[in-house]
């Protein structure tokens, strides 16, 4: 089973969430953590390299790392 992995970056860390693109079970969890985290406000990156990613229009189930951002705050 090959994991691909999404971080969702929040006050505690980040949160992980798994899936094998090769289980259209996994890849629906997937798909709804994105979209769920899409409404919250974040940005997604597909991870190009451990510093570098781009940013994502629509979730990927053959992107192997993705890391969410959450909306910043300006005041």
């Amino acid at each position: 089973m090959k994991k691909h992995e999404m971080s969702v970056m929040n006050e505690h860390g980040d949160t992980k969430v798994y899936w094998d693109p090769s289980n259209p079970e996994s890849v629906l969890v997937a798909s709804e953590a994105y979209a769920l985290q899409i409404r919250r406000g974040c940005r997604a990156f597909a991870m190009v390299n451990d510093t570098q990613g781009e940013i994502m229009d629509a979730f990927d189930p053959n992107v192997s790392s993705v890391v969410f951002v959450p909306p910043l705050q300006g005041g």
